[in-house]
């Protein structure tokens, strides 16, 4: 699951940073014409690349990849602001993106996850069995309700502007309707179970080695007693 969710990640990134770099003469409509060129993207290469960039050419049913990637890149935009900077060189779009919840979805999904897992129903060490049901799940999602105001910033180039897409979480985040800030909240929880997990071990060593110690320290003690008398 995670070479998959870490494979179609990049996969979008990098789509997002070949896309049209449209030389326009506002801002606003160089965001909108690459925008628009991300949305034309083809859902079966992103849909090959991602399988093959995470080592599963041949994970479940295709179809269904290739149809979660279309909806992702069936998002609505709005642009709702733009703010030109005063040295005329640098500026930022305010877009509202529209799109399924995927975020929800993820975190449903993770925790029911677990609970496949302990019934027997899907094994968490099959990465072509877990990625199959977390598109699944993910596909399953019908209505539109999620949605998120980000900036984009862009850049003048001669007499013309081009969008700069590198980088901004934000951006991937509302594209995939708040799954990335939960994937990475769920990574960090994890990180912080075993980092909780290691100090837990840490602590119960030390309080053997200090039994131990205690331990010794009377044993000698009563022995020098012992010999006293």
């Amino acid at each position: 699951m995670k070479k998959f969710l870490r494979a179609m990640t990049a996969v979008m990134m990098a789509a997002m940073l070949a896309s049209c770099e449209a030389k326009m003469p506002a801002p606003s409509e160089a965001v909108q014409a690459q925008l628009d060129d991300l949305k034309a993207k083809s859902a079966e290469e992103f849909a090959k690349e991602a399988l093959n960039e995470a080592g599963l050419p041949e994970v479940g049913d295709s179809d269904k990849v290739k149809d979660l990637f279309g909806k992702m890149m069936d998002f609505d935009y709005e642009v709702t602001g733009e703010e030109i900077a005063e040295d005329k060189q640098s500026a930022t779009v305010d877009v509202k993106i529209t799109t399924y919840p995927f975020g929800t979805a993820f975190a449903d999904l993770f925790g029911n996850l677990f609970s496949l897992a302990v019934s027997g129903d899907i094994d968490v060490n099959d990465e072509a069995a877990v990625t199959d049901y977390v598109v699944q799940e993910l596909g399953s999602v019908t209505e539109k309700n999620y949605s998120s105001t980000v900036k984009i910033p862009c850049t003048k180039d001669g007499s013309s502007w081009k969008v700069s897409l590198e980088d901004n979480d934000e951006f991937i985040d509302a594209i995939l309707g708040g799954m990335y800030t939960v994937m990475n909240a769920l990574n960090g929880d994890a990180q912080g179970d075993a980092q909780a997990e290691s100090a837990g071990e840490v602590q119960a060593e030390s309080a053997v080695e200090v039994q131990t110690e205690s331990a010794d320290e009377a044993q000698t003690s009563s022995q020098s007693v012992a010999a006293g008398e």
